[in-house]
């Protein structure tokens, strides 16, 4: 999206809510921008277009061919703390399996989770470069 014009980036996110509400039926208020790329040009369209732009800022790296599950679990085990937001993909060989293991693991740890739509701050913030709202100072 950092090489798309403005309109062109507006056309995108409207076009990409019209087909998520229309499986969903709910409002989507939430933007993550294809493989996390990101300028100052797609968030102001996606913010006038009343979407908070997120980010991960733990990548379990599962979409790469030959990752093991125990690369992926030792990835994540490594860089979560308190307000991670966690990527996956759904399309991947060994994702959807160790998803119960990685949940179980992590409350073990003393994680719960929540929802992104009740994680992110929602004024009064910035992205730091890992990924990370943290409160404009």
């Amino acid at each position: 999206m950092n090489s798309l014009g403005l309109d062109k980036i507006k056309d995108e996110i409207i076009r990409c809510d019209e087909v998520l509400q229309k499986y969903t039926d709910k409002k989507i208020e939430l933007f993550r921008p294809p493989y996390g790329e990101y300028n100052n040009n797609v968030v102001s369209v996606a913010e006038q277009n009343g979407k908070y732009v997120i980010q991960w800022d733990v990548d379990s790296l599962d979409w790469k061919p030959g990752i093991t599950q125990q690369t992926i679990m030792e990835r994540i085990m490594k860089r979560v703390k308190s307000g991670s937001i966690l990527l996956f993909h759904n399309d991947t060989p060994h994702t959807a399996k160790m998803l119960p293991t990685i949940i179980l693991a992590l409350k073990e740890q003393g994680y719960s989770f929540t929802p992104v739509s009740e994680l992110i701050l929602r004024e009064g913030y910035t992205i730091d470069v890992e990924g990370r709202q943290k409160h404009k100072e």
